[in-house]
């Protein structure tokens, strides 16, 4: 009974991802390359740094959400990146064993190093919006904020997005701040 055991404990050691950073099966990447081949998630760095603050403090990165939007009980991966000529927000829902891309949000490819923002003041470099599950992780919030000068008056608004999975896609619903 050890060696199976210790076997076990290897092979979860083995998938086991860094700090926060969920674990991307074979199955989610095949769902994946089917739907956008190349896609790569941005990467921590390609966030300001209030975003990555915020993931920091909970422990997670901010391009990808761990969530059960199906509510069947497995996991389903929400995950932000690009593939070489658009920028995704793609969720990885379950679907017995096997997963199927579903698309979020589709825009033109960004270079995140060429995005400025202004909070309070202070020019920000990089992807300015946070992603946050829901409380039953059934969906999650895309959230932007407002931009600021040093006086705290408002350069531009910002916007909150809660999307939930409905009939085999992501229903949104917005509010401007």
């Amino acid at each position: 009974m050890r060696r199976p055991r210790l076997a076990m404990t290897l092979l979860l050691a083995a998938t086991a991802s860094r700090a926060g950073e969920p674990v991307v099966t074979d199955a989610m990447r095949k769902a994946l390359d089917g739907m956008a081949p190349g896609f790569a998630t941005w990467k921590t760095a390609d966030y300001t740094p209030a975003v990555r603050k915020d993931a920091a403090e909970r422990k997670a990165v901010p391009w990808a959400l761990e969530l059960d939007v199906n509510g069947d009980g497995k996991t389903d991966l929400l995950l932000d990146g690009h593939d070489r000529k658009r920028s995704l927000l793609v969720c990885l829902v379950s679907k017995g064993a096997a997963y199927q891309a579903v698309q979020v949000e589709s825009s033109e490819l960004v270079v995140p190093s060429r995005l400025i923002s202004d909070d309070d003041g202070k020019q920000a470099v990089g992807l300015s919006y946070f992603l946050w599950p829901l409380a039953d992780r059934k969906g999650f919030t895309k959230g932007i904020p407002q931009s600021s000068d040093a006086q705290g008056e408002l350069l531009g608004e910002g916007s909150s997005t809660d999307y939930r999975y409905r009939k085999g896609r992501f229903e949104a619903s917005s509010q401007v701040l």
